[in-house]
């Protein structure tokens, strides 16, 4: 009985003083290229687009790390790392994604579709890091495409 009660007492301290750490943060941006190739038959689209991520933990390196969720194919075609005045890491990195999707297409040519895109990172979780957008020089220009509508706000950060 008193090893059970030392057991139960040495659990409750250890979980009391347990250091919990908050998650790093990894701030993310994209510049699209194109998007092309849409295949409704076959459930996909192709995107060609920068990707650019800043942070602080080595370990997270997103050379190697780097997943992207439905996607078919992914071809890193170029990358850099460089590291900021704070200490960030910047990874710079081209890619060009065969995506699969599926689209309600029923009220064609009149309906809306939503193309999907995301990173993860194979190693490490949400309770290790979460993504923020990085906003600097976020801009649409009017002229630059006037087959696609861009809603601003409807770029989406999910952990």
């Amino acid at each position: 009985m008193k090893k059970l009660l030392l057991l139960f007492a040495l659990l409750i301290f250890n979980t009391s003083f347990a250091k919990v750490s908050a998650p790093d943060t990894v701030s993310v941006g994209i510049y699209i290229n194109s998007v092309h190739d849409i295949d409704f038959k076959d459930k996909q689209f192709t995107i060609n687009l920068w990707l650019w991520l800043k942070y602080k933990n080595p370990d997270f390196d997103f050379s190697k790390y780097l997943e992207v969720p439905m996607a078919k194919t992914v071809d890193k075609s170029f990358y850099t790392v460089d590291t900021l005045d704070d200490g960030r890491i910047y990874m710079l990195m081209k890619l060009n994604c065969v995506m699969r999707d599926s689209w309600k297409i029923d009220n064609f040519p009149f309906d809306r579709q939503k193309l999907r895109f995301s990173i993860e990172n194979s190693q490490y979780d949400s309770g290790d890091l979460i993504f923020s957008k990085d906003t600097v020089g976020q801009h649409y220009s009017k002229w630059t495409s006037t087959a696609w509508y861009i809603i601003p706000d409807s770029f989406k950060i999910k952990t």
